[in-house]
């Protein structure tokens, strides 16, 4: 596919089409419960055996086929959701609701607030789903995906349910992986252009159907970029690719005259390393949270200094790709 040249902002086409999504599963949980025989064929996933209070505010892991659930921030094992076929990407709302995305069945499955089963799955067979993001203002949920033979896509369910709107995006090299919303409901992805180009900050504004192209200035490496939104400005992951060392963290502003750089974060583990496979990052206030994902674990660094991690979790076997906070606090 022919390579990106753009500007600091530029159009990508986009085609926007409406896809009937079925949503499964109906029952709801407060806490973990022991596993039954069978899941649930609507659900797609189940649960093991609780080992703390999930009341609280919970730090959610997806790894491999399950997603660890812990306390936060003590980082405490308290149970583990089952089932998955490939976790990717995971996000919550407001009110707590958690949600996973499994590539592989192409499905995203809705928890309550530390519940063991899904309250609701949505079907979205066809766009190679990754990661997603709820709009705090309206409740939407938008899914990042593409694949080998799918183009790069971000699909928007309205109220985290019903039937999805899909944009696609023709000028995009690569599938979007995660993405963000940021306070006015604009949805943001991470791209690269090429192994030696910029890399860039892609927009599907809340007023529009097609993508406009923020230049960072900035090369990125050859693997998975995700982005976050810290209440002010965004935060886009650079990881060092398969090669072991600093994951790096650009803080970017974006104004109407385009997008600056204002802050590189370097995350370091206390060996001076982090892990080669780049995935999602979190950022909650003045921590950000991001897996060193073929070590199991996660890391705590302070926001938006970086530098070395001030705690890690550990979560068992398997890559980690998502990862969500969540409370259960009403705002």
């Amino acid at each position: 596919m022919k390579t990106l040249r753009l500007g600091s902002r530029a159009f990508g086409m986009a085609l926007v089409l409406v896809l009937l999504a079925g949503c499964g599963g109906s029952q709801s949980s407060t806490g973990f419960s022991d596993l039954p025989s069978r899941p649930p064929a609507t659900a797609r996933a189940s649960q093991v055996a609780a080992r703390g209070d999930t009341s609280g505010t919970l730090l959610y892991v997806g790894h491999g086929n399950r997603i660890s659930v812990l306390s936060y921030p003590a980082g405490k094992m308290v149970g583990q959701l089952t089932g998955f076929k490939a976790l990717e990407g995971l996000c919550s709302d407001p009110q707590g609701n958690v949600f996973a995305v499994d590539a592989t069945a192409e499905t995203i499955s809705e928890y309550a607030h530390g519940g063991t089963s899904p309250i609701a799955v949505l079907n979205d067979t066809g766009n190679a789903p990754h990661g997603c993001a709820i709009d705090p203002t309206t409740g939407n949920l938008a899914v990042a995906g593409g694949g080998v033979h799918i183009q790069a896509n971000v699909v928007v369910y309205s109220s985290a349910s019903g039937s999805p709107t899909v944009y696609v995006d023709y000028a995009a090299q690569d599938p979007y992986y995660y993405c963000t919303y940021d306070n006015a409901g604009n949805i943001f992805m991470a791209s690269e252009s090429n192994t030696s180009g910029p890399g860039y900050l892609v927009e599907l504004a809340a007023t529009s159907t097609s993508f406009s192209y923020h230049s960072l200035s900035r090369t990125f490496t050859a693997t998975r970029h995700s982005v976050a939104w810290d209440g002010s400005d965004f935060a886009v992951g650079n990881p060092p690719g398969y090669q072991k060392g600093s994951m790096k963290i650009y803080r970017v502003q974006l104004t109407s005259s385009g997008a600056s750089v204002v802050r590189t974060i370097t995350l370091k583990d206390k060996k001076g390393q982090t892990a080669a496979i780049g995935s999602q990052l979190w950022i909650d206030g003045s921590t950000v949270i991001y897996p060193e994902a073929s070590q199991s674990k996660a890391g705590f660094w302070r926001y938006p200094l970086g530098n070395m991690d001030t705690k890690t979790v550990r979560v068992g076997d398997g890559d980690i790709y998502g990862i969500a906070v969540s409370s259960s606090e009403t705002p």
